[in-house]
């Protein structure tokens, strides 16, 4: 994983500086505000995080959380795709978390419809560093993305992508109430094993994201991401996405809508594209 060694020292060093501006307030740890039980939900991704991107948190051993989130791309008004991402989320310890996601996918182009599964992925976290008054929340990702993909149009990998990522995420003061402030960066090495799988490649992702709350007693947040997928080859997945929505986080219950831009950067395609996103789950 050329891509990921080239990449992590940088990271180590934007998590450090992120350090700089962790809060001094005694009190100000994971036990705060956003280390509460609603802001431990489930991303895209299958693990806590976001809409999208993953973050440092992780469940209490124990907890669970399962969602759902509907991803609809109008495809500039000419075609249509639908992408719903089923995810679940285990504490199998307070420090490492489970995470599970496989996406059921729909799609019209140019007269022609398409359905079935994609891909799926299983997660590992672990969150080494809990949040002090000098360093933020500091966690590891590994995992594999499947071939579970029931249409050859679905596919992403065919034997199976190696996932490793490294995550931050930290607090500080915003006015009368705390800013989240996070990063991960993720690299992906898809049929490390296979010589002639057509979708061989390596490539990196690097997102961050905020979230602040807009209610009394913090359960409504909004929340912004970018995204950016490099170095990636064999599909055209190569660009950077930014979402902005609101997420209503309880315990036993969240929902969310975003809107979402990607502005793409491949060889089969150049431009940009607009999905609307929905988000349900429940814990447990």
């Amino acid at each position: 994983m050329k891509t990921f060694l080239k990449i992590i020292g940088c990271l180590v060093g934007i998590i450090a500086s992120m350090s700089l501006l962790a809060a001094e307030e005694d009190g100000f740890t994971r036990d705060g505000y956003l280390g509460a039980d609603a802001h431990r939900l489930p991303s895209t991704e299958g693990t806590t995080g976001l809409f999208l991107m993953t973050t440092a948190y992780t469940l209490d051993a124990g907890e669970a959380r399962i969602g759902g989130t509907i991803l609809y791309n109008d495809l500039n008004g000419a075609d249509e795709r639908i992408t719903i991402p089923a995810t679940f989320t285990l504490g199998i310890t307070d420090r490492f978390e489970l995470g599970a996601m496989i996406p059921t996918l729909e799609e019209n182009i140019s007269g022609t419809s398409n359905s079935g599964t994609g891909d799926g992925t299983v997660l590992l976290k672990y969150r080494f560093h809990s949040q002090s008054e000098s360093f933020p929340e500091v966690a590891l990702m590994g995992g594999v993305q499947l071939p579970t993909a029931s249409e050859t149009q679905f596919e992403e990998v065919e034997d199976f992508a190696l996932i490793m990522g490294v995550l931050g995420s930290f607090e500080v003061p915003f006015f009368q109430s705390v800013l989240g402030i996070h990063v991960e960066f993720k690299g992906v090495n898809i049929d490390p094993r296979s010589d002639t799988s057509i979708y061989q490649d390596d490539y990196n992702l690097l997102a961050f994201g905020l979230n602040l709350p807009v209610s009394d007693g913090g359960r409504l947040n909004f929340i912004a991401e970018s995204r950016t997928i490099n170095d990636k080859n064999v599909l055209a997945d190569n660009g950077t996405t930014v979402l902005a929505g609101f997420r209503y986080m309880f315990k036993y219950f969240n929902a969310g809508f975003a809107l979402m831009k990607t502005d793409s950067d491949s060889p089969s395609f150049t431009g940009s594209e607009r999905e609307f996103v929905f988000t349900v789950g429940l814990g447990f």
